[in-house]
C-alpha cells in the first residue's frame, strides 16, 4: 500500500472489497455448485419452503448480498492497537463459551429463549451500551424468526420447557 494522502480516497481493491468479492464467489459456489450437487430435492414438493435446497439457497443469496455490500460500500476498519491484538484470544474464547452455552441450552430451553440470551450477551460483549436497543433486538429477532418459521414456513421450532406456550 502507498502512504500517499489521497490513497484512502481512491476507489480500488481495498481489503474490504477483496473480502466482499471472496464472499460473493463463495456464495455463488454454494448456490450454483455445492447445493445442486449435494442436496437431493424432489420435484413434487407441495410447498417451496419444504424443499431441502430452499433454505440453503436463501442463505447463499444473503451471503452474496453481504459480499456485494462490502464491494459497493466498504467501511474503513477502525485502527488496530497492540491492546486489541492481545485481547483477541480472550475475546475468541469468551465468544466460543457463549456459543457452547447456547448449544447446550437449546435442548432444555428450546431455541428462542437461548437465542435471546445469546444475542443480548454478544451485543453487550461487542461493546453496545444501549440496553433498551439490545433488549429490543434480542427479543424481536428470535421471536420474529420463530413466528416466521413456525407459522409462515411451517417449520417447527423447538421451545423446550416453554413448549406449553404453543397453545
Amino acid at each position: 500500500m502507498t502512504n500517499h494522502p489521497s490513497a484512502a480516497r481512491r476507489p480500488g481493491l481495498s481489503r474490504q472489497r477483496i473480502i466482499g468479492l471472496a464472499v460473493v464467489v463463495i456464495g455463488a459456489l454454494f448456490l450454483l455448485v455445492f447445493i445442486p450437487a449435494g442436496v437431493d430435492s424432489p420435484r413434487d414438493v407441495p410447498h417451496i419452503t419444504w424443499s431441502p435446497s430452499f433454505w440453503p439457497s436463501i442463505v447463499s443469496v444473503l451471503l452474496m448480498s453481504m459480499g456485494m455490500a462490502l464491494i459497493v460500500r466498504p467501511d474503513k476498519p477502525p485502527p488496530q492497537t497492540p491492546a486489541d491484538d492481545r485481547a483477541r484470544p480472550a475475546r475468541l474464547l469468551v465468544t466460543l463459551g457463549m456459543l457452547f452455552a447456547f448449544y447446550f441450552a437449546v435442548d432444555t430451553l428450546g431455541l428462542v429463549a437461548p437465542a435471546m440470551l445469546l444475542m443480548f450477551g454478544l451485543m453487550r460483549f461487542a461493546g453496545e451500551k444501549r440496553d433498551a436497543l439490545i433488549a429490543t433486538i434480542a427479543i424481536t429477532v428470535p421471536v420474529g424468526l420463530y413466528f416466521f418459521f413456525e407459522k409462515a414456513a411451517g417449520v417447527p421450532i423447538p421451545l423446550g420447557v416453554f413448549d406449553f406456550l404453543k397453545g
